[in-house]
């Protein structure tokens, strides 16, 4: 999923990877170079109950001067874990 597109600021861009499989959910954000490609994971998590929050929107991609910050959003009952990650292109 390229999550770049709501949250892009500069040519930045973002790559979200997340899978789930029965009461287990992961995921992964990578940052994409100015050759297009995404090389390493800037961080990853884990959720509870195998959700997939960013298929269901429950994440803010913010950007700023000089990098960019990853909020994935869990609930009480569904936790996601880190949920905070920072990304950085350059």
């Amino acid at each position: 999923m390229d999550a770049g597109r709501p949250g892009r600021r500069s040519g930045r861009r973002s790559v979200l990877r997340e899978a789930s499989f029965l009461l287990a959910g992961r995921g992964e954000v990578f940052a994409v170079g100015a050759g297009g490609v995404a090389w390493k994971p800037m961080g990853s998590w884990t959720a509870d109950d195998g959700i997939r929050p960013i298929a269901d929107g429950s994440y803010e991609l913010k950007w700023g001067p000089k990098d960019g910050t990853l909020l994935v959003h869990g609930s009480n009952g569904n936790p996601v874990w880190p949920a905070q990650h920072g990304v950085s292109c350059g």
